[in-house]
């Protein structure tokens, strides 16, 4: 198949978006996974095309030809990136992290990676650790996965129907494209979307849409009529302004892409394809023949590789750098690494540098010496253990030397991004002469909305139901009451009806709700701190632990704590933590040369933990001292 330019700048406006998105100007533009869906589309057409041409010409698919020519196209860039993780795992990595990228790296071997993305999430204590190098790959899984099934499904079709093959591949690729959507609105939960966001199955209509429209090329070839062309352009601008809209305003928490915006992507990015490559060029075609654009999509298979290793290694904390600077460091080495791929890796292999004998020989020796060196980099691993150590079943007093105050007993209550704050209040508490002790459970905030995620039966949950009883073993000086807004900024159910979040009604029941936990903590004698909730969001894929409260509605629930600190002074001191860490008024990745505050865009990481635990451990100290 011909090289088409038009379809290179697509693959260059697609890796201009993911990288714009993963080098941390999501605000600008947040729906990153839609691009995705971009290079999805383009696939299917592509692969497709390829495919149907080779039926109409042999009456079959030489399955091990197709396989072959798709492993020399993905699979030398893939093992230089593998190398190059390879080389992070030895230089930069952690003990800590070397299990996941062992297990990273083996899931993208074997093409993968999108459902151990779906597993991981069954890990909640993953959450809290260092973003992986290899995260991306989910994606280049979803795509191999196709690669490998649908020219076995072109195949049944041409021999069923072999004079309308094409026709048959058309009807197939809609009805499974339909099946797909349908299945992402079955499976859709707000509570979790990873399973709907990374399954082959849920994502596949885009790359199916894809196939269909090569289909309907062979079936139907391009119009020249006048009329029909202007429609078939009309529909090309539309889909070029659809997806700009779908990048500047979704992103991957928003409901509506569940299925219908992921669909409506897929249908309009169809739309710029047909038009883009259609015989008679008009505006959209000529728009894509913009030289930069096409060069860029000649590399951004590699660009899309490299990109986000890129993003994990350089960082703040290793260069100093930061905002724009930044930026132009990661665009230009990932740039560089992706020229440099093409130019020895990609292109020369694909032009023959190897015999087909030779590379059936190579390709398994390749896989293997991967294979081991994962293996090798990774043996000095030592346990993933999560940033935050889980709730003790059993509390222990303090013994103090003589002469020497009492440590400030400090309860930690709240969800689970109380238990990612706890390790850097511990680390911080010597200084400040604190005892902090965890009483926050995942998944339940300050007034027990949520569920406790992957917890025995028997797990003691330390939820408002268990509160007095902490409250009376421990007798803390200070309850750090952390409410993330996860869980807790969502309508409620209230007698058959629904209590919608920024009503007055919906305040009311808020204050009150916070009101009984201060009574519970209070009756003590503890002063209760409660810092305000911070914005959050997904800074890559979403979210598993569910939908991100919309700022304006964290911004209400914010004056609702000041009123509740208003009405308890002497009980309750507010602190500002939306302020620390979003000092801009918006979300933060990075603060004061922390480059991934909260990893997943909810939690605090050990770095940014330590961070905050710096700033809050003094405002805790110093309430408790007072309390006294």
């Amino acid at each position: 198949m011909r090289q088409i330019p038009e379809l290179d700048a697509l693959r260059g406006i697609a890796a201009v978006m993911i990288l714009l998105y993963h080098l941390r100007l999501w605000r600008c533009f947040p729906a990153w996974s839609t691009a995705v869906d971009l290079f999805f589309v383009l696939s299917g057409f592509l692969i497709t095309s390829l495919l149907l041409a080779e039926t109409a010409a042999t009456g079959t698919v030489a399955l091990g030809g197709f396989w072959a020519r798709r492993a020399r196209r993905l699979l030398p860039a893939l093992a230089g990136m593998l190398v190059g993780v390879a080389a992070y795992a030895v230089v930069f990595a952690q003990p800590s992290e070397l299990g996941q990228i062992r297990g990273d790296a083996l899931a993208t071997l074997g093409y993968v990676a999108n459902w151990r993305a779906v597993l991981a999430r069954q890990d909640y204590w993953s959450l809290f650790r260092s973003p992986s190098p290899l995260q991306h790959t989910w994606s280049l899984a979803i795509e191999e996965q196709f690669y490998v099934v649908w020219p076995i499904v072109v195949l049944a079709l041409a021999a069923w129907r072999r004079h309308a093959a094409a026709k048959a591949v058309l009807v197939t690729s809609l009805v499974l494209a339909a099946a797909s959507t349908t299945l992402m609105a079955v499976l859709y939960a707000p509570s979790d979307v990873s399973r709907v966001y990374y399954g082959t199955d849920t994502r596949g209509a885009a790359i199916l849409l894809g196939a269909a429209l090569a289909a309907a090329r062979v079936v139907r070839p391009p119009t020249e009529r006048r009329g029909r062309r202007l429609v078939l352009e009309a529909a090309g601008i539309a889909g070029m302004a659809g997806l700009g809209v779908a990048w500047a305003r979704l992103d991957g928490q928003s409901a509506f892409l569940y299925p219908y915006g992921f669909l409506l992507c897929g249908v309009a990015a169809t739309a710029v394809i047909a038009a883009a490559t259609h015989p008679e060029p008009m505006l959209v075609s000529k728009v894509l023949r913009f030289r930069p654009l096409c060069l860029l999509g000649l590399v951004s298979y590699a660009v899309y590789l490299w990109h986000w290793p890129v993003d994990v290694v350089v960082d703040t904390q290793r260069t100093g750098l930061s905002g724009w600077s930044l930026l132009g460091v990661r665009v230009s080495i990932t740039l560089v690494i992706a020229v440099l791929s093409f130019v020895l890796l990609e292109r020369p292999i694909r032009r023959g540098a190897l015999t087909p004998r030779s590379w059936r020989a190579l390709t398994p020796v390749v896989a293997g010496g991967l294979l081991a060196l994962t293996l090798v980099v990774t043996a000095a691993g030592q346990p993933a253990v999560a940033t935050p150590v889980r709730p003790p079943t059993t509390w222990s007093s303090v013994t103090t030397a003589p002469g020497i105050a009492r440590p400030v007993r400090v309860l930690v209550v709240g969800d689970s991004v109380a238990v990612s704050l706890t390790p850097g209040l511990q680390h911080d508490a010597a200084p400040t002469n604190l005892d902090i002790v965890l009483g926050a459970a995942v998944g339940c905030d300050a007034n027990g909305h949520g569920t406790v995620l992957n917890a025995p039966a028997n797990a003691p949950r330390n939820c408002p139901p268990a509160w007095p009883v902490l409250v009376a073993r421990l007798r803390p000086d200070v309850v750090l009451m952390v409410d993330s807004g996860v869980w807790s900024i969502r309508d409620e159910h209230v007698d058959g009806r629904i209590v919608r979040v920024g009503t007055a009604e919906w305040d009311a029941r808020r204050i009150a709700q916070w009101q009984g936990a201060v009574d519970t903590f209070s009756a003590s004698g503890a002063h209760v701190v409660i810092p305000t909730i911070a914005y959050v969001h997904p800074p890559d894929g979403p979210t598993p632990i569910g939908s991100v409260a919309d700022p304006a509605d964290v911004d209400r629930a914010d004056v609702d704590l000041a009123a509740l600190a208003a009405r308890n002074p002497t009980r309750v001191s507010l602190v500002d933590l939306r302020g620390f860490v979003c000092p801009q008024g918006r979300y933060e990745d990075g603060l004061d040369g922390v480059e991934h505050l909260r990893p997943d865009g909810v939690h605090y990481g050990p770095a940014g933990s330590d961070l905050v635990g710096r700033w809050l451990a003094p405002l805790l100290a110093a309430a408790g001292t007072s309390a006294r």
